[in-house]
């Protein structure tokens, strides 16, 4: 993705992408709202979720550098783009409020949320309330009298898809909650969506027949904006820490065999694409290193300083630890490339984007390990990311920095401990000892920019999960096991003031000299 931030760039880009193609016709405005309360409120400008959802708009994917200039692009285009806070109160820390209007005058709007690493969720369209996040096509079916939805007309709907597409995952019926905001278009007559999500994509003609059928309103079609399908019938081998091992044990595999399981089962990859896809994964991530040390690009607030590392190592100025002055190079170097919108991995965000390059590849440097090596250590990694996946979050704005550079030290513990041929409960011993380390580790950036103290905090996450599998590794006793832990997490990050998680209004951020800076920066 595009730095900065997965889940204030990356989410936009992938909230405006779906928010176009519900849009028919050439789009005249757009008026992008977020609750006062909210984190993109605070942080949408330093954080680029402006450019993001302006790139969205334009079709954009997220690792797509025109994304930059997509403001421009649309003023050129003759498109209004308004930003607006609205006293609204929503469940969701990352609410959006997204209302378009074509040059024939039609209107959509939705309401969507940024879950965190870049996952989104739309909840809600032209008052239908739906999930979408972005891993199907969904086919959505408007209809504009209670009594459209029968058994008769579904069976229809279901018989003319499925000579079409074989591929229909679920079918879901909502009825509008109210008509309050609906206006000049045929959304004012629906009273019910019927929606289908499907593994493939439909031909036009069908679209046209479907749409021609009684009481049909409107028909759209919204193609995925993930790489992985959707899997509401999947039966996960595991989704917890006591599960996994209950896997490894049962196979006698490694963590990393165990992640290749459950990915085979969970997209219907093989093996091969897997291994394909965790491969371009790592080739980024160095990319990203080399980049960052070679640049000389600098952010809002800190300069190009990731070669200054090396040089004094070189000089014989920095003590002697070994990988982890790798780690600290590197770490930084991709923190430098993502604050200047240059791409990079989300791993699991990008705020953490420096944690797993600093660490494995950091690690792996240093004793030469090689990409089958490399591999092993990045699957683990991704084990452990889907156990907190699944037991708590990846966004600040929920639960504080220790759900970004928290979990990437973990992921990367675990990581470590695979490279060196640990076993699977040394890993899970790792991941949960790095986790532990920075439970509370709150989220404060200086002038809402994702670069201070983010720099420290990924060094501090990649050392921290270097030393946590040194300590798996020779047999320390994590005491607490990994799911507890990631419960505790979110436990505490639910705890934490709203100051602390990704507002700008609190720790550092509200320090004298934060509060100048950004004054500077705004003044610019």
């Amino acid at each position: 993705m595009l730095g900065p931030s997965s889940s204030h760039t990356a989410a936009p880009v992938r909230i405006g992408n779906i928010a176009s193609q519900l849009m028919p016709g050439r789009l005249k405005e757009a008026v992008i709202s977020f609750p006062a309360e909210g984190s993109f409120a605070k942080t949408y400008k330093g954080h680029r979720s402006d450019i993001g959802f302006a790139g969205g708009l334009l079709g954009y994917d997220t690792d797509n550098r025109e994304i930059l200039n997509a403001l421009n692009q649309l003023k050129s285009e003759n498109v209004r783009v308004l930003f607006k806070l609205v006293n609204k109160q929503a469940d969701h820390p990352n609410t959006v409020y997204i209302d378009l209007e074509n040059t024939s005058g039609q209107k959509v709007f939705l309401t969507a949320l940024s879950l965190g690493g870049g996952m989104i969720e739309i909840v809600e369209v032209n008052n239908f309330e739906l999930s979408l996040r972005g891993d199907y096509y969904e086919l959505l079916i408007f209809l504009d009298k209670e009594h459209s939805v029968t058994e008769r007309n579904l069976a229809n709907f279901d018989e003319l898809i499925a000579a079409k597409n074989r591929a229909v995952e679920c079918r879901h019926v909502s009825a509008i909650k109210n008509n309050d905001g609906n206006s000049g278009n045929e959304v004012e007559k629906a009273a019910y969506l019927v929606n289908y999500k499907l593994f493939d994509n439909l031909p036009e003609d069908l679209l046209s027949e479907i749409a021609g059928l009684d009481h049909v309103t409107s028909v759209k079609l919204v193609a995925p904006v993930l790489p992985v399908f959707g899997n509401h019938s999947f039966r996960p081998p595991f989704s917890s820490a006591v599960d996994l091992v209950k896997v490894l044990n049962g196979k006698d595999i490694g963590i990393s065999e165990a992640a290749i399981i459950y990915e085979t089962t969970r997209s219907g990859w093989s093996k091969n694409h897997v291994i394909k896809e965790i491969d371009n994964v790592i080739e980024v991530m160095e990319q990203a290193v080399q980049e960052g040390l070679n640049q000389k690009k600098a952010g809002k607030i800190i300069a190009s300083q990731s070669h200054l590392i090396k040089r004094a190592e070189n000089a014989g100025k920095l003590v002697p630890v070994g990988c982890a002055n790798n780690a600290l190079a590197f770490s930084m170097a991709v923190v430098e490339v993502n604050v200047t919108s240059g791409i990079v991995v989300a791993a699991p965000t990008a705020g953490s984007s420096g944690v797993l390059p600093g660490a494995l590849l950091g690690v792996a440097a240093d004793n030469g390990f090689d990409l089958s090596v490399i591999r092993q250590g990045m699957l683990a990694a991704g084990c452990i990311g889907l156990l907190i996946a699944k037991g708590a979050t990846f966004a600040a704005e929920v639960c504080g920095c220790q759900a970004e550079c928290g979990a990437a030290a973990s992921m990367a513990a675990a990581g470590i401990v695979q490279l060196y041929g640990g076993s699977g409960e040394q890993s899970l011993a790792g991941a949960s000892i790095a986790l532990q380390n920075v439970l509370g580790l709150i989220c404060d950036p200086v002038a809402e920019q994702a670069e201070v103290p983010c720099l420290g905090k990924n060094v501090l996450a990649s050392v921290n999960a270097i030393a946590s599998a040194n300590m798996a590794l020779a047999g320390v006793d994590p005491v607490i096991p990994l799911d507890e832990v990631i419960q505790a997490m979110y436990n505490v990050g639910n705890a934490l003031p709203q100051e602390l998680r990704c507002t700008g209004l609190g720790g550092l951020a509200a320090t004298p000299t934060a509060q100048k800076i950004k004054r500077t920066i705004n003044d610019e």
